[in-house]
């Protein structure tokens, strides 16, 4: 098989006193830009908030009475349905993923495309099962058996043993950070899970870690799941060479850059890949490698 090119393969460059100095002013600024830009942010929404309060004073009351029952929800760990999957709010779960549990709008899009994606007979490897609704419903379907799932946090790993014992089913779930170096890994989480939004100081954490060509050669899956908020582009060239028949991917735009996404779409083609579904927004895709084509024999 040719080789791809991938467009981290660069010559590496000796990391002076002089290039440290740099990257450290850069990465000053960069927090500092980011810090404005957030304040910026919630300004905006702050203020369009009150105009569309101030012109709508009966909408307040359903305002308050909505943020009261999400706040009573999540402390009180109710339980919510999605797609016959039994989920916990859980108090240290952010608003943001509150809401979308009591909405039934989490994961909305990948559900989409599992649709499209899930036969029978399969065998899942998830990379970043997150609470553990993907996977439950892949095991739901086709066995816990055929079902594996990885994650790096240890809360979500948690969550998601909540929502297999809720739910009578026992997947194979690790807690382990797939990449492709081998050994344990630095992992910056949020306080809250579920809200990886900018301006919001992380914890650093120590995870054991795992090579996804390991992962992959030892469970031999037919569907490979990934959605690890930005480290998606690491795994790309372990992800395109190993060949696995479909990849269920979730981009990060806001993360990565519009570019490096741009060259992971194209690393996918040029490995034989073609996108057989994909979200409207286009940032969860369903990439299905395509047979090879054979050539016509020549009429005699």
């Amino acid at each position: 098989m040719r080789q791809i090119p991938f467009y981290s393969e660069e010559e590496a460059v000796p990391l002076g006193w002089q290039r440290a100095a740099v990257s450290a002013s850069s990465a000053s600024e960069k927090r500092y830009d980011t810090l404005i830009d957030t304040t910026r942010h919630q300004l905006k929404r702050c203020y369009w908030s009150a105009r569309w309060l101030l012109r709508h004073p009966g909408a307040c009351t359903d305002v308050l009475a909505a943020q009261w029952r999400l706040l009573t929800a999540r402390g009180r760990g109710g339980i919510v349905d999605i797609d016959g999957v039994k989920l916990r709010l859980r108090p240290e779960y952010s608003s943001r993923l509150a809401r979308e549990l009591l909405a039934r709008t989490y994961a909305m899009s990948e559900r989409a495309l599992l649709r499209h994606a899930l036969e029978d007979g399969d065998k899942v490897l998830e990379v970043g099962t997150g609470i553990g609704v993907i996977a439950a419903l892949c095991a739901r379907r086709l066995g816990c058996d055929r079902v594996v799932a990885y994650d790096a946090h240890p809360a979500m790993v948690q969550a998601a043993r909540e929502t297999f014992e809720l739910n009578s089913l026992s997947p194979r779930l690790e807690h382990c950070a797939l990449g492709r170096v081998q050994g344990r890994r630095i992992l910056y989480a949020g306080e809250t899970l579920g809200d990886a939004g900018p301006g919001r100081r992380p914890r650093r954490l120590m995870v054991p870690g795992r090579t996804l060509a390991e992962a992959v050669r030892t469970h031999r899956p037919t569907l490979l799941i990934i959605d690890v908020e930005g480290g998606e582009c690491e795994l790309m060239k372990d992800c395109v060479t190993l060949g696995v028949p479909k990849i269920l991917i979730a981009f990060y735009p806001h993360l990565l850059g519009s570019a490096a996404v741009a060259r992971a779409r194209l690393t996918f083609a040029q490995a034989g890949y073609e996108a057989a579904a994909a979200s409207a927004d286009g940032n969860r895709v369903y990439y299905r490698l395509a047979a090879p084509r054979t050539e016509e024999a020549p009429a005699s």
